[in-house]
């Protein structure tokens, strides 16, 4: 049995393989774009009080918590899902949360399972690219992006400035023309692919300590102009493309002015680029070892010989895709919130 998901699906993919009441049900998992990892997941001890917040949304009795359960087991998840509650803490969205119930979650800490269960991990090139054209049209807007990813929850002022400066520096003021609109927005983009990409190594990192056998990925294949005409920048793999080929997906016209990375006719090309996703993932879940016809991939072993399998319109292993992310992100970030930490003691 293989489990994967995409996305939110990456994440819930995520949070199983840590989970020592799920490992008799799966063989191995891939986890496409989302980690337990990230920021903006988590694990939260409030499990009664986010349980009566949503309760009392679904017009639910919150005295008791028997009576409580019952009632709402006997509302559809269809609109149980509708329901917009956050995590009073944080602000974060419900569904990104896990809640410790004493049961399947014991502890509020993610602890890898030694010798657990051999994984894929990997990212897109532009991650979390449809909100690109929503926030990228002007220079304030970095800030969104930051609050998107939940990097400032229980920072000071002073903390939440200079984090915003290192990492608009490293991404944007580093690089090239800051007020080329477009090039800002593709580092908008990249800054968001750079954060995944960190926390996919922070994964894979653990888990290759932990014994397990991990391969990981960056998928970069895009057809002419992908993203709609309103985005600040056409071209490129943004999130979620690589379901397209996995599945051979074919969109709905009337999706078709939300979801523009899916062909609408599959070529050659693309044909091959469907056939080694299809073989790769194939090939893992009978075998246990992605690699494709021609091609060794590599086990991760860390961020300095990740063996990325950069997957284009031809196949091939990068040893350090990781590192320069991983570094920002996994070191720099947090070296600069310690020393904060450290001055607060003062």
């Amino acid at each position: 049995m293989t489990i994967f998901g995409e996305s939110t699906g990456g994440v819930s993919i995520s949070y199983l393989t840590y989970t020592p009441a799920a490992q008799d049900y799966f063989h191995q998992s891939i986890g496409q774009s989302g980690s337990a990892q990230a920021m903006f997941t988590g694990i939260s001890n409030k499990s009664i009080e986010i349980s009566q917040i949503m309760a009392k949304k679904a017009n639910c009795p919150t005295g008791n918590s028997e009576v409580m359960t019952k009632c709402l087991q006997q509302i559809q998840a269809t609109e149980l899902q509708k329901i917009d509650i956050t995590i009073p803490e944080t602000g974060q969205f419900l569904n990104w949360i896990v809640r410790v119930d004493g049961e399947l979650y014991k502890e509020t800490e993610l602890k890898d399972l030694k010798n657990g269960k051999p994984a894929i991990i990997g990212n897109v090139e532009y991650e979390y690219s449809p909100n690109v054209a929503n926030i990228a049209n002007a220079s304030e807007k970095f800030d969104q992006a930051l609050n998107d990813l939940q990097l400032f929850v229980g920072k000071s002022a002073i903390e939440k400035e200079v984090l915003k400066q290192a990492i608009r520096y490293a991404y944007i003021d580093s690089q090239g023309d800051r007020t080329n609109k477009t090039f800002e927005a593709q580092q908008i983009a990249k800054m968001y692919t750079g954060y995944f990409a960190s926390k996919a190594a922070l994964e894979a990192t653990r888990k290759a300590d932990a014994g397990r056998s991990v391969w990981v990925y960056h998928y970069n294949y895009y057809t002419k102009n992908v993203f709609p005409a309103t985005y600040p920048f056409r071209k490129g793999a943004p999130h979620a493309t690589e379901v397209c080929y996995l599945f051979l997906m074919e969109i709905p016209d009337s999706w078709r002015q939300f979801i523009t990375w899916c062909p609408l006719n599959y070529d050659g090309q693309q044909r091959k680029v469907a056939d080694y996703l299809g073989e790769m993932w194939t090939n893992f879940a009978i075998k246990g070892n992605p690699s494709p016809k021609n091609l060794d991939w590599p086990n991760f072993h860390n961020v300095s010989n990740a063996n990325t399998m950069f997957m284009g319109s031809e196949l091939y292993i990068e040893p350090t895709y990781f590192l320069e992310s991983a570094n920002f992100w996994n070191y720099l970030k947090p070296s600069i919130e310690q020393s904060f930490q450290a001055r607060r003691k003062f």
